[in-house]
Order: structure tokens, then C-alpha cells, then sequence
């Protein structure tokens, strides 16, 4: 065995080889003095009676770090003192070598031959030492030269042949461990395969393990592929390990770490930068949808600043108004966004603006603050495994957004820009204005109703020869877009930075003018101590976002001969329109909406090795936005008949999160295993207020940008505070990369519960066998490559209600006579406690056809019971509402698969294909006493939580023209009880659920050329856009499908006779079953083209790399449904664009 140690050099002494001793120099006495002076100078201190009581302590400080030094020194000259109990001579052996340098060799045969030891010597030289140990025994030492020794037995070996038995015998080998660019990689770990045992790098990338000859040694480390390491008769080796390639290795993020495919027991998923690049897409989050199994994300609509509803292995709450999104975190911050104002489920919710003043788009996104172009990755938490250390906050899944990092190297400049266009590509088919007018007469003729000015002005009054098709008019113009970025990065082994910036601008494509804008500068610096023992990171963000909207309105409904907009430029036709003028549908072209926000996201990191093993780690992160909105009411954009006056609508928001979080981690070997242990704290606090004021009677165009300036002002605002606490704890034990076990709990701590229920206790196990590494398993190798089988089960909880859900809270009244009153707005509930998520998930991971080929299959089962309700109440209790604990369940199930093929790997040519898809089952489990509930009228027990009630449509009569339904419980009349879902009536239910969600994709690379596309696909059922318009006949214009109509008796036709009236017949065809439909489609999400220019013209250019590109989203789609979009499925909503850009990307 052959110890060899490094040498370390502490502060303030010097040590240096003199002849086999040592001697020691102390640092300069003054230097205490020189400090003290210069803190002085600098204001950092001040002299004063309590500074000189610091200095004295300083000073005594300063005296016994020397005396201590000069013990260590006084160690180290050769008298040692050591104290033994019950160790083995290999045991020994390790100690002196920690104590003094030397080198031990001696094989394990010979170690056993001395029996355990037990002694004490103080102040003894290294020869009496040895002479101890070998005391009693045939074992005898050769000490070599001052610095290395070999142990021997006398009956097998003669001394002299010691000196050449170095690569016969078990040693400690040392290994240093590095990256390409030769910085060390602290934590990496060295496995004997041959004994199972290992160790871990320490921060200079330095390991000692015990090897015998030709032992294999297995390398590994997180993000870097594998290294298998024979050791060599020298006794060291530097091992340089190159970035993972393959799927299983590369980094995977999780909770306060990383982690890797092959290594995990929860079920996460990534989207890295090259994949969001790829999609011109202004939100980042729409760069996820298809991408992620198990996450389902529709487009609210298709402004480029709209909210985008996230939903996660299903819906997990009862109450209607609230939206249950997965926990965001941006580079270690949480983007928690305080719901100040309720919103039904399926609009989601409004993102930055919390005032009830949410524009056109309906909200703004926060991700739309995020540049796509500075993402490093995306990561996705999805089971208890994974999740739960991150407790209450992490019910709904969590989404880790991870910046691009700061690398040393050669200082990089890198710019890319793009332009290109974005318009509408899909419109409704309507009647032109000759098949709009007979629908009109017939409808008149129908009801036995003459055409006159008042009942039919649009027949009467309005040009017949004119035909405008309103949705071209309203959004049917092409947005210009541009595209830039610039980043700058570099550093050395110990100092490295990026500063990055971004711009977008995308103009309107409405009638109107218009535009979204935003500008963001992105910063990270990363820094090491010499000794690699200290690292300070600082990551964060700036961006500044304005968005210039009108509100559209439903303009595609109106008549084909209705009159124009304008009358002269910047003149409403409110004349054209007389005598409705009231009917006047174009007044929202001149009645702008601006939103200005600024979001800033700041992380500082800081983390200490206080040894090989127990690391201390930090993160302190702050992030806000403010948004400031204007909206103005013109005199010129009202009916000058009414004399009428101006308003402004003014609106703020403000966010602030803060988060610290300090943790230390614990990593060694437990036998055959590697352990990690996390035990760490979580301080986190959010503020969230918003406001809106009113200004009216504005008499002068000119001063309606000023508050000031109108004659009376209508306000009002809310505030949110929310606290949160909690420690958590993690281990992770790894058993010779075969077996692996994960626990992890927290307990968390909320303001939202009142004071006895704030805490609970949440938690998982998570585990994983790797049968691959399986010695059993060899004879299956040539057919699969990897497999592990992992489950987790666990508990998280939820405190998604809101604040001060458990106080009596009381609203204010508009002020009348100077007074303002107050009346009840909740009951109060000190039991309000927290909600329940017990998560249950099986998965396979397949890695086969000589690694070309991943297979991943989970099944998965969430509970969520204690649901938090609020429900109304008796007016006798003089209070609406309350809001409690209710025992009802929650279940959701499913099934997520993934797949990725190599199917071409050459030098020259690549293909590669990709496919996910995820089918979950939601479902009311159980509810007590369901009959009295708010929700029977709503939900049913046993079906999911989508479902509507509905009658069922049978056809229209071919005598009378109206629709006829069929009569499901015989009793001979069409009945429907909005009480209740399952009542004795004529309806039953149909689900709405997603109920397959994924995606699949190609990506082709030959040569320098590029080709990625990339589909998403959904089955669906949705409301029909063309049923759902309305009744055939009124003054709205109507989809061509209704062509397909009642005119006389014995006609068989799709839609009711033309009417004027709305009858108790629409009304039942409104809530029958042919409001929905088949919305399923498949979309060409993106393509993408790019060319990476040879490297010899680069060079002749004079740059590093340089790329073209051209990038296209949301190209095609494919579907039956019969509206413009199957994801946005509102009437006359505006649908997501389609998108062309080219560009070009340099680095210099």
C-alpha cells in the first residue's frame, strides 16, 4: 500500500523540506496593525471604547491562531504524538500519512498478519512509531527514504526485493480529476470495481483510493460521461472527463442539486436551450407545449403578451376559481404571483396585473418578461420524489427556469438577429353580404315580420352592394418582427462572467396601430477562492416590457354591409350608423391600452467546502415587477350626440418575492454506498398589491393623460402579504450505482392558515434499481444496454386559497354623502388547514439498441384530499361566504411515455427522432354528503371535474324547423334541473378532459445543414366555435355552415329555421350536446433550417463560428374541428399567429 498526501500550507507559516525536517516562519507581527490601520482609513471602523475592546480581541485572536500554528508546526517536525485504539496496521498507516507526508507500502496479506493495535505515544519519532506497531509480529519495515516506507514479510520476501514490488501490491493511488479545460471537478466519484469501494474528489479535484494492480477504476461525475480508469505502476494518474453525450449522463436539475437520467428516482423532465432557440416564439413557456409529457399548456389567446394556462398531471382543486399552476423558480428564485383576483379555472390566471384591469390580452404573462434566448434549460419536477422537499409550494409540480451560466474560457462575443412576420393565416368562412341579406329576409319573413328601419336598418338603410370582411379589417394585417441578442462571456479557472442583452418588437397586425416591445439585460458571474474551497455566484435579469393594444371586440359577427369604421381620418363613422348609432361597434379603435412593466430577478450563491464532505451553500434571491397601465377614453372616440366627456383609467401593479435559503450538504461513502445529505432552511415572503383609478369628465382631449386634470376620480386597490418557512432535509444513498434510495421531507410553515395549523409536515421515498449493473443481467447485455425500474410515494400539501382566507374580512362601499360603509365579505375560519397531496408513480427506463434507442414509461396516481373550498352561506349568517377544509378527494392517473431514436449516427449525417404522449384521468373520487354541497350542481362523484351537463340533441324538426331533443327519461317532456347533475331530467355528461396530450419530432443533420420540426398533438373534445355563435337570422352575421338550414317543411338540415326571436328552443340547443365537439388536432409546431458556415470561411471572416437560420411557428394544423383554432376556441377570439423569421448568429 503506498499513502501519498499533499502537503498543505495554512495561513500565516510557511513549511518547507530541510533534510528530512521541517521548520516553520512566522508571518510578519505588524500585520495586524496594517489591517487594522487600513479599516481605519477606509471609515470601515471607527476608534472609539468599543473598537479598542475589538482590537483587543483581535489581537488575543491573532495570538492564539499563531500559537496554534506554531503546535501544528512543532507536529510536524517530527515529534508526533498519536493515540491509538483497536485499529488495524492499515489504519495506522493512513493516520501517520495524514500526520506526516510519508508513504506507506504493504500488501493486505501482511496488514493482517499484525493484530489489532492499541497504544499511546506522545512526542515520539516515527521510527518508535513503527517499532510499536510491529512489536509481537514477523512483519518487519525498510524506511526507503525519508519520505516513504515498505512494510515486508521476512519469510516470503528478502528486503531488497521490496523495492521493486511497487506494482504487486494493494496502494492508495491518487487520482486527479479534471474537465477539458483543466479545472478540477470537486465531488466526482472513483469507485474500485474490483473491492466496490470508492471515495469523492475533494475541491482541487485530488482522490485517494486503495487499488491493486490493473484494478478498474470507475469515474464518474455528474453531466460528464463515465470514465473507466485502469491504474498504472506509477501510483497516479490525471483522469480529464469530457461532457456527457449521451441522454443518461448529461445534468439533470433537481432540488438544492443536480443529478442525472441515470441516477434519479422521481420523475423529471428538461428542455434545453438549443430546443427553445429553435421556436420563434415570444413567450418561453409555448416553446414547452408537446415537449413535456404530462404538462398541458394552452394559448389563452394569441396576443404575444397573453397568459397561457399551465396544468400539470391534471386538476387538483374543486373550487372553480382557482388555477392550480405548477411552482415556478427562476435561477433558485420563485416567481410566486400572489391571485389577488378570482378567476375561473379555465381562463387561468392574469399573470402580472392583479388590479381587475386586465387589457385586451386578458392579463399578461409573467414568462413574457423572460427572453427565451438567455434560457439554459427548463426543467420539470413532476412526481413526490422529485417534489416533495419543496412542500406546500411543490403540489402542483415545479418548473426550475435555469439562465445561461458564465464560462471560463477565451472571452466569447456572440450575436444573433432575426426578422420576420407573423399574421393571422386561418379565417371563419361567412356569408358574403348577397347571402347575408336573403338569411335576414327569411328570418323576417319567419317571424311574419316586415322589413322596417327600426326592426331591420341594416336591410333598410345600409349600402347593399357593400361587403367588408370584418376579420381581415379588425386583425387582418401582417406584424413585423424583430430579433436580437449580444452576449459576451469568458474567464479564467477562477473568475468567469456573461453579460447578455435582448430585443424584441413585433408591431400590431390589427387595424389599429400597435406594437409589443421588449429590451433585457441578463448578468452572471461566477468566482472561486484559489483553494477552490470558496464559490460566489450572482445571477439576475432586468427586463422592460410595453405593450400598445386596442380591444377588438367581436367584429367578426358584424353585418358584411355595415358601414365603415372612419368617416374622415381619425374620425368615427358614429353618423353611418345612425339612427343605432348605440350599436356602434368601432369606438374601441380609438381608446388605447399601454402596459409598461419592469421585472428584475436577482440570485446571490455562495458556497463553502468545510471539508471533503460537508459543503455549506446559500442562496439570497430577490425578484419584482411593476406595471404600470393607462387606458384612455377620448371625447373623439364617443357619440358626439351624447356630449359626451372623456375618462382615463389608470393601473399599477407591484410584485415583490424574496427567498434565503441556506443548506449544507453531507457526501462520503457508507460502506458500499455513496450518501448524500441535504439539511437546509427556506425564509421566503411575497407582496403583492395592485390598484386602478378612474378619472372623468374630461372636457379637452388634451388633458385626459393627467388624473389631475378630471373632474371627480373613482379608486380602488388590494394588498397581498404571504410568509412562508420551513427546513428540509434529503438522503440519498447510492449502492455501486445498482440500487439507489432517496427520502426527503420538510416541514413548512404559512401565513394562510391561522395560528394553529400553519405547519405541516410533508414527504417522499423515492427508489431505484438499476438492473443493467446487475452481474445476472450480463447475458442480456447485447440486447439492453440500461434499465431501471424506480417508485416514489409521497405527501406534499397546498396552501393555494389566497390570503387571509382565515380572517373576517370586510369590503368597502362606493362613498356616498362623504360616508363610506363597510358590510361582511368573509366568514372567518381559525381551523383552516392545510390541503393534501398523497402522490403515488411506477417508471421504466429503457436503454437498448446499443444506446441508440430510450424508452421511458411511468404510471402515476395523486390523491388530493382536505380540499380547500370556499362555498357560500346562508344570508341569515349575514356573511357570503367562508372558506374550509372539506373531506372531499381528488384523483388523478395516468400513463406518460417518452421515446428518442438514433437512427442515423455517421460523421457526416444524423437523424434523430423524439415522441411523447401523456393520458390522464381525472376524477371526483369521493365528496361526504355531496347532496348538500354548493358543488352537486356542478360535479359528480366519480366523474372528472370537466364535465358539462347536456342535452342530447336528436335533430331538427323537417316540419317545424326547430330543433328537437331526445327525451332520456320517458316521461314525454324535455326537462333540465340546473341543481344537479344527476337529476331525474333528460341530460347526461359529457367530459371535457384533454385525453391524450404529446408531441413528436425529427431533427436531421447532415453536414453543416440543419432540419428540426417539431408536431403536438391532442384529443380533445371543446366548444364548437360555429354552433355556439348564436341564432341564424339576427343582425349578426353568421358562419357559412348555417347555410345549411330549415326553409320549408320536409327539409333535413343541420341548423333551426332563420329567426329574429330567441326561444326557449335556443335555449335548450345552447346547453345540448352539439355546442361541443371533436377538437382534437395535430400541429406543426415548428421548423427549423440553419446552415453552420465551413470553417475555413469562418476563418477568412475573421470569427469563430457563424450559423443561418430560418425558423417558422405554428405552420399547419390539422384537425376537424370547424372553428380557426382548436386550442382557442372562442368565437371571434384572436388565434395564435403564425410565425416566419431568417437570421443569422456569429461568435467572435
Amino acid at each position: 500500500m503506498s499513502l501519498i498526501h499533499e502537503k498543505r500550507k495554512c495561513p500565516g507559516w510557511q513549511a518547507e523540506a530541510l533534510d528530512g525536517k521541517q521548520k516553520s516562519t512566522v508571518a510578519n507581527k505588524p500585520l495586524i496593525h496594517q489591517t487594522f490601520k487600513i479599516m481605519q482609513l477606509l471609515g470601515i471602523i471607527h476608534v472609539g471604547r468599543g473598537y479598542r475592546k475589538l482590537f483587543r480581541v483581535m489581537k488575543l485572536t491573532a495570538i492564539l491562531l499563531l500559537v496554534l500554528l506554531q503546535a501544528h508546526a512543532h507536529l510536524a517536525h517530527g515529534q508526533i504524538s498519536l493515540e491509538v485504539r483497536d485499529k488495524s496496521l492499515f489504519d495506522v498507516m493512513i493516520l501517520l500519512n495524514k500526520q506526516t507526508g510519508i508513504n506507506f507500502s504493504l500488501t493486505k496479506a501482511t496488514a493482517d498478519k499484525v493484530k489489532s493495535l492499541s497504544f499511546t505515544i506522545k512526542d515520539g519519532s516515527i521510527k518508535d512509531i513503527l517499532d510499536r506497531c510491529v512489536a509481537g509480529s514477523a512483519i518487519r519495515y525498510q524506511m526507503v527514504d525519508s519520505n516513504e516506507v515498505h512494510f515486508y514479510d521476512p519469510i516470503k520476501i528478502t528486503p531488497p526485493d521490496i523495492l521493486y514490488r511497487d506494482t504487486m501490491v494493494d496502494r492508495f493511488y491518487k487520482l486527479t480529476i479534471m474537465n477539458e479545460k483543466g479545472e478540477p471537478l470537486s465531488q466526482a466519484t472513483a469507485v474500485n470495481q474490483r473491492t466496490g469501494k470508492g471515495t469523492h474528489t475533494d475541491v482541487n479535484g485530488k482522490a485517494f483510493l486503495v487499488v491493486g494492480p490493473g484494478d478498474q477504476i470507475l469515474i464518474s461525475f455528474i453531466g460528464f460521461e463515465r470514465v473507466f480508469h485502469k491504474s498504472v505502476p506509477a501510483g497516479e494518474a490525471t483522469v480529464v472527463m469530457k461532457p456527457a453525450v449521451t441522454t443518461l449522463d448529461q445534468v439533470v436539475l433537481r432540488a438544492y442539486g443536480k443529478t442525472s437520467e441515470r441516477l434519479q428516482t422521481g420523475n423529471i423532465a428538461v428542455v434545453r436551450a438549443e430546443e427553445i432557440e429553435r421556436q420563434p416564439v415570444p413567450n418561453v413557456i409555448q416553446a414547452l407545449q408537446g415537449k413535456v409529457p404530462g404538462l398541458v399548456i394552452t394559448q389563452t389567446n394569441g396576443n404575444p403578451s397573453a397568459p397561457f394556462r399551465m396544468e400539470l398531471r391534471g386538476r387538483s382543486s374543486i373550487n372553480p376559481n382557482v388555477t392550480p399552476e405548477p411552482l415556478v423558480i427562476v435561477d433558485g428564485v420563485p416567481l410566486t404571483i400572489l391571485q389577488m383576483q378570482e378567476r375561473d379555472y379555465e381562463s387561468g390566471n392574469t399573470g402580472f396585473l392583479q388590479n381587475n384591469m386586465n387589457g385586451p390580452a386578458v392579463g399578461q404573462s409573467q414568462f413574457y418578461s423572460i427572453p427565451p434566448d438567455i434560457i439554459e434549460s427548463i426543467t420539470i419536477l413532476k412526481d413526490a420524489d422529485a417534489t416533495a422537499i419543496y412542500g406546500s409550494r411543490g403540489a402542483n409540480g415545479v418548473i426550475l427556469i435555469n439562465t445561461k451560466r458564465a464560462e471560463s474560457g477565451t472571452t466569447n462575443l456572440e450575436a444573433s438577429v432575426s426578422t420576420g412576420f407573423s399574421r393571422v393565416t386561418r379565417f371563419y368562412d361567412m356569408l358574403n353580404t348577397q347571402e347575408y341579406r336573403a338569411l335576414r329576409y327569411e328570418a323576417l319573413a319567419n317571424d311574419n315580420m316586415e322589413p322596417t328601419v327600426e326592426t331591420a336598418y341594416d336591410l333598410e338603410l345600409w349600402d347593399s352592394t357593400r361587403n367588408t370582411d370584418w376579420q381581415k379589417f379588425f386583425w387582418g394585417k401582417t406584424a413585423q418582427t424583430t430579433n436580437a441578442q449580444l452576449s459576451l462571456s469568458g474567464g479564467n479557472k477562477n473568475t468567469s462572467f456573461r453579460l447578455g442583452g435582448s430585443y424584441f418588437r413585433q408591431t400590431a397586425i390589427n387595424t389599429s396601430s400597435g406594437n409589443d416591445f421588449r429590451a433585457g439585460l441578463q448578468y452572471n458571474f461566477q468566482h472561486w477562492s484559489a483553494n477552490r474551497k470558496l464559490n460566489i455566484g450572482f445571477s439576475g435579469m432586468y427586463s422592460f416590457v410595453q405593450s400598445n393594444m386596442i380591444t377588438l371586440g367581436n367584429g367578426v359577427t358584424l353585418p358584411p354591409n355595415a358601414p365603415g369604421a372612419f368617416k374622415s381620418p381619425g374620425v368615427l363613422n358614429y353618423s353611418g350608423w345612425e339612427p343605432n348609432s348605440q350599436a356602434f361597434p368601432f369606438s374601441q379603435l380609438l381608446i388605447p391600452y399601454t402596459a409598461k412593466t419592469e421585472f428584475l430577478n436577482n440570485s446571490i450563491s455562495l458556497s463553502y467546502a468545510l471539508s471533503d464532505k460537508i459543503n455549506f451553500s446559500t442562496t439570497i434571491g430577490q425578484s419584482s415587477n411593476t406595471t404600470t397601465q393607462v387606458q384612455f377614453t377620448p371625447i373623439a372616440a364617443q357619440n358626439p350626440r351624447y356630449n359626451p366627456t372623456g375618462q382615463s383609467l389608470f393601473g399599477n401593479n407591484l410584485g415583490r418575492r424574496l427567498i434565503v435559503e441556506p443548506h449544507l450538504t453531507y457526501t462520503d461513502f457508507w460502506g458500499l454506498g455513496e450518501v448524500e445529505v441535504v439539511l437546509g432552511g427556506t425564509y421566503q415572503t411575497a407582496r403583492q398589491s395592485g390598484s386602478k383609478t378612474f378619472g372623468l369628465g374630461y372636457t379637452n382631449d388634451l388633458l385626459i393623460k393627467s388624473i389631475n386634470n378630471s373632474i371627480s376620480q373613482i379608486g380602488t386597490d388590494n394588498l397581498g402579504d404571504y410568509k412562508y418557512a420551513a427546513i428540509f432535509g434529503r438522503l440519498n444513498y447510492n449502492i455501486q450505482n445498482r440500487y439507489i434510495l432517496n427520502i426527503s421531507g420538510r416541514r413548512d410553515g404559512s401565513s394562510r392558515f391561522g395560528p394553529g395549523n400553519r405547519f405541516g409536515n410533508f414527504g417522499s421515498v423515492g427508489a431505484a434499481w438499476i438492473l443493467s449493473e446487475e452481474k445476472f443481467f450480463a447475458r442480456y447485455r447485447k440486447y439492453v444496454d440500461f434499465i431501471k425500474l424506480r417508485s416514489s410515494y409521497g405527501t406534499t400539501g397546498s396552501d393555494n386559497i389566497g390570503d387571509y382566507k382565515y380572517l373576517t374580512r370586510w369590503m368597502a362601499t362606493i362613498p356616498y354623502s362623504n360616508t363610506i360603509s363597510y358590510f361582511p365579505g368573509q366568514h372567518a375560519n381559525p381551523n383552516l388547514q392545510w390541503q393534501s397531496d398523497k402522490k403515488f408513480e411506477v417508471g421504466l427506463n429503457v436503454q437498448t439498441v446499443k444506446s441508440k434507442v430510450d424508452i421511458g414509461v411511468s404510471y402515476y396516481r395523486n390523491r388530493i384530499t382536505d380540499q380547500l373550498i370556499t362555498f357560500a352561506l346562508p344570508a341569515i349568517t349575514g356573511f357570503p361566504n367562508i372558506t374550509a377544509n372539506l373531506p372531499a378527494t381528488i384523483e388523478n392517473n395516468g400513463l406518460e411515455m417518452t421515446l428518442s431514436a438514433k437512427i442515423v449516427e455517421q460523421k457526416d449525417l444524423s437523424v434523430r427522432l423524439s415522441a411523447n404522449a401523456s393520458m390522464n384521468r381525472n376524477k371526483l373520487r369521493s365528496y361526504p354528503n355531496f347532496e348538500k354541497s354548493p358543488y352537486q350542481s356542478r360535479y359528480e362523484i366519480g366523474y372528472p371535474l370537466s364535465i358539462v351537463k347536456v342535452l342530447s340533441f336528436d335533430r331538427v324538426n323537417p316540419e317545424t324547423g326547430d330543433y328537437d331533443f331526445k327525451d332520456l327519461n320517458k316521461d314525454g317532456q324535455i326537462s333540465y334541473d340546473y341543481n344537479k347533475i344527476s337529476a331525474d331530467d333528460d341530460t347526461y355528461i359529457k367530459d371535457l378532459q384533454v385525453r391524450i396530450d404529446g408531441g413528436f419530432g425529427a431533427s436531421v443533420n447532415y453536414k453543416g445543414w440543419s432540419v428540426d420540426m417539431h408536431f403536438q398533438y391532442r384529443n380533445q373534445n371543446a366548444p364548437n366555435a360555429i354552433t355556439s355563435v348564436g341564432v341564424p337570422g339576427q343582425i349578426n352575421n353568421a358562419p357559412r355552415a348555417m347555410q345549411d338550414r330549415w326553409r320549408k317543411p320536409g327539409d333535413h338540415a343541420r341548423f333551426a329555421k332563420a329567426t329574429t326571436l330567441y326561444t326557449i328552443n335556443h335555449v335548450y340547443y345552447s346547453i345540448s350536446d352539439q355546442i361541443y365537439t371533436d377538437a382534437s388536432f395535430l400541429r406543426l409546431n415548428n421548423i427549423s433550417l440553419s446552415y453552420q458556415l465551413a470553417e475555413r470561411v469562418n476563418k477568412r471572416l475573421r470569427i469563430k463560428q457563424s450559423e443561418l437560420f430560418a425558423r417558422g411557428q405554428n405552420l399547419w394544423v390539422l384537425t376537424s374541428y370547424e372553428g380557426i383554432d382548436p386550442e382557442t376556441h372562442a368565437f371571434g377570439g384572436l388565434p395564435p399567429l403564425t410565425a416566419l423569421t431568417a437570421g443569422i448568429k456569429v461568435s467572435l
